[in-house]
């Protein structure tokens, strides 16, 4: 009965530590945008005044039920034809990766970023229904709403636990809701299941984490040839391996995948170790995904 006990235990804890790094958002009540403020210190720089002017950062909410709303801000690149739609990683916020919204700004994009339920300043519990429910409300209804955004040229760009949120749009698209343009995934896994058997957090069933049962290889396989899909990831990531790329594009059996492999990058530094060679394959990837 004892070993029962601490086996149930030991199980109950397993699942809090993966709930815990799934769902790792934090509330904040707004962003400093123009100091070198601690909520802007993120992977690639530290906290700097943000590049993008203000009278080029659009801040809005979009209500997902009467008690929910998602906050959003849209990068606007004057002259540019050209958007990405950002999904990103478990950080505590969005302005933890705002610096790699000015990255992609600066290669000459518009970004659009928003943050999940029960992280930075949307409200709501965290949860993997409420990753899919912020997305579909960015695209549903915050995207028609920004002139600047043509859907025809817009791209989806997964960072991480921002994977599941964008493979699930690009999904949805091929069963009729108006579709991107194409894909970029950045240290992404397969599946919550692939992760845990890999050892990447604890050997266990995904029995357990029926609640997490986030299958971005599930969601690739349903691609066409008409959204292409970038894969991005550094040989040195300890939280995404490279053999999780390696499943993804074998899921992704009918749309075109580019998979490449960054030497020396880890999970959160691919673009400062790419380099210039970073420019080069977001170029591509548009390039690419737009002549289709």
């Amino acid at each position: 009965m004892k070993r029962a006990l601490v086996v149930v235990a030991l199980t109950f804890a397993a699942c809090v530590q993966i709930e815990t790094f799934f769902f790792a958002g934090r509330s904040i009540d707004a962003y400093r945008w123009d100091e070198a403020a601690p909520e802007l210190d993120g992977d690639l720089s530290d906290a700097h005044p943000s590049i993008v002017p203000a009278a080029d950062r659009i801040e809005g909410f979009v209500a997902l039920d009467d008690e929910r709303e998602v906050h959003w801000v849209f990068a606007r690149r004057p002259g540019a034809t050209t958007t990405f739609v950002y999904s990103h990683g478990n950080g505590p916020h969005l302005g933890r990766f705002w610096d790699r919204v000015e990255r992609l700004w600066e290669l000459g994009h518009h970004v659009l970023i928003y943050d999940y339920p029960g992280y930075g300043r949307s409200t709501g519990e965290s949860s993997e229904a409420a990753l899919y429910e912020a997305i579909d409300a960015i695209w549903d209804e915050v995207v028609p709403s920004i002139p600047e955004i043509d859907p025809t040229r817009t791209l989806l760009y997964g960072h991480s636990l921002g994977g599941g949120p964008t493979f699930h749009l690009a999904a949805r698209a091929q069963r009729g809701a108006p579709r991107p343009r194409g894909v970029i995934a950045e240290s992404v896994w397969c599946s919550i299941e692939a992760q845990i058997q890999e050892g990447a957090f604890l050997d266990l069933p995904r029995e357990l984490l029926a609640h997490l049962a986030i299958d971005n290889c599930a969601r690739a396989s349903e691609l066409d040839a008409s959204t292409p899909i970038t894969l991005l990831q550094g040989t040195e990531d300890d939280v995404t391996s490279p053999r999780q790329s390696e499943l993804l594009e074998s899921a992704a059996t009918r749309a075109p995948v580019t998979r490449i492999l960054v030497e020396g990058a880890h999970h959160t530094d691919l673009p400062n170790v790419a380099g210039d060679r970073y420019r080069e394959w977001i170029d591509e990837a548009v390039a690419h995904a737009l002549s289709r």
